[in-house]
């Protein structure tokens, strides 16, 4: 705690010490993997490299007389953390927006390698399973692009984090029949997405046609003789020599769609 800029008015000593930096510690969030009632006792190994890691992720606060403790700046902007300082290392945690499978907010994918959490770019290979699902990650800037390295080896998700349902039937899940049928809440800020795109309805005053056409290369046509075959002659070609088969070699076959919906 004193790391993170605490006991300037030696509050972490005399006889209630333990008591000030417990209360001091979980009103920053370092204790919360930490059980209650072992913080008397021996501290573990892993508790320990647990109370530390937690440490170096929360703003370091500052001090002064007239306000206080504080770990945000005059304009509420948080206070650098112990991570950032020493390593430019932050754990960032959102909602993944895009990666080489799919996007919810372009038209196109990342390129491969890449996902995107929340806001930030970060060169990391994910699953189109993992798509508008949350996730957290500890990164560091990569140098000379503004995207990210994994700091630790892999991308984390808690239990509890996400939760999914699934449907192969048609299921009506407008205004509260969502929280109904799906088990989930959804408000105001609720974002949806109909196949990766934003929910909406487009119409047409005009029919919209799929045409397919079929397509022959005449630079392909071949002629070839055969004393018994049958005479077949191409659509640009009004007669053809006896016992002449012309064949079109390979076929081309073109499916173009005039309009999307």
């Amino acid at each position: 705690l004193r790391a993170i800029g605490y006991d300037r008015n030696n509050e972490f000593t005399g006889p209630s010490w333990q008591i000030q930096t417990a209360a001091t510690a979980r009103n920053r969030g370092i204790l919360k993997n930490i059980a209650e009632g072992t913080l008397g006792g021996a501290a573990t190994r892993e508790a320990v490299a647990e109370i530390l890691c937690q440490t170096i992720l929360v703003p370091v606060a500052d001090y002064s007389l007239a306000f206080g403790y504080r770990t945000t700046d005059a304009n509420g902007k948080d206070n650098e953390t112990l991570a950032y300082k020493t390593f430019k290392m932050e754990k960032i945690d959102g909602v993944v927006m895009a990666n080489e499978y799919a996007s919810l907010t372009a038209s196109t994918p990342l390129p491969a390698g890449q996902t995107t959490l929340g806001e930030r770019t970060l060169n990391v290979t994910s699953t189109l399973d993992d798509i508008g699902e949350s996730r957290y990650v500890y990164v560091v800037p990569q140098t000379g692009t503004t995207r990210y390295d994994l700091k630790c080896s892999k991308v984390y998700e808690t239990e509890g984090m996400n939760k999914v349902y699934e449907s192969v039937n048609k299921e009506d899940i407008k205004d509260a029949k969502f929280n109904t049928v799906t088990g989930m809440t959804k408000d105001a800020s609720t974002e949806q997405y109909i196949n990766f795109g934003p929910s909406t309805n487009w119409t047409s005053d005009w029919r919209i046609r799929y045409v397919v056409s079929l397509n022959v290369d005449k630079s392909t046509v071949t002629a070839i003789t055969s004393p018994n075959a049958a005479i077949a002659c191409p659509p640009w070609r009004p007669t053809c020599p006896s016992r002449t088969i012309w064949t079109a070699s390979p076929l081309s076959v073109t499916a173009k769609r005039s309009s999307t919906s």
